[in-house]
């Protein structure tokens, strides 16, 4: 169930609307009241169950791969600020990108001109979430991504640059949990990642 606007996580956090939920968790637009109120996305992700076997593994895990996300220093990346557990939840916090996500670009695009955004437009914006995937992937281990899609590339109203966004367990989880919980979305995932055994080229 989704956060409600107005409530207060981890005693710093105001939601203030959902920005988007699924199974796997939701993301929110926030305020950082210790940051005056600075906006925030506030990521939750769904918890494995207690009888899980793997669930002390997979809180660990998330832990270790946030402390390192929180170094992730690049110009299309929001900055990862904070991260928690809480009332059985996974949370991240991260910059808020005031924008649009390609998904809605296009598809206002062809609405309001009958006909498919030029490509050369498109062009320069692979090259540079190329540019992301290649520094997410230079580091040891490296850091897959695995929910690349257009509703995941937000262009900022002001600047015009895109970002890659809504970073989760980015890293390996156990095949098991993996097997158990798709990490991703369906319509993108190939074959591997669906296993459960994401590599680079997923992305």
């Amino acid at each position: 169930m989704s956060l409600q606007a107005g409530t207060l996580v981890e005693g710093r956090y105001e939601i203030v609307r959902v920005v988007k939920a699924g199974g796997f968790g939701a993301v929110y637009e926030g305020r950082d009241h210790h940051l005056n109120c600075v906006p925030c996305a506030v990521k939750e992700m769904v918890q494995p169950s207690a009888d899980c076997p793997e669930s002390d593994l997979i809180r660990r895990r998330f832990r270790e791969e946030m402390r390192f996300l929180t170094l992730l220093e690049h110009p299309n990346i929001p900055k990862i600020r904070d991260f928690f557990v809480s009332q059985g939840q996974f949370y991240i916090v991260m910059d808020f990108i005031h924008g649009q996500n390609l998904e809605d670009e296009l598809s206002d695009y062809l609405s309001l001109t009958g006909a498919p955004t030029p490509p050369d437009g498109l062009a320069r914006d692979v090259l540079v979430i190329l540019d992301v995937l290649t520094y997410l992937h230079g580091f040891t281990p490296p850091v897959i991504y695995r929910d690349l899609k257009p509703a995941n590339i937000v262009r900022a109203y002001e600047s015009g640059q895109i970002k890659v966004v809504d970073f989760g367990m980015a890293r390996e989880l156990p095949p098991a949990v993996c097997s158990q919980t798709l990490i991703g979305t369906l319509a993108y995932c190939p074959v591997e990642q669906m296993q459960g055994y994401a590599e680079t080229r997923s992305d």
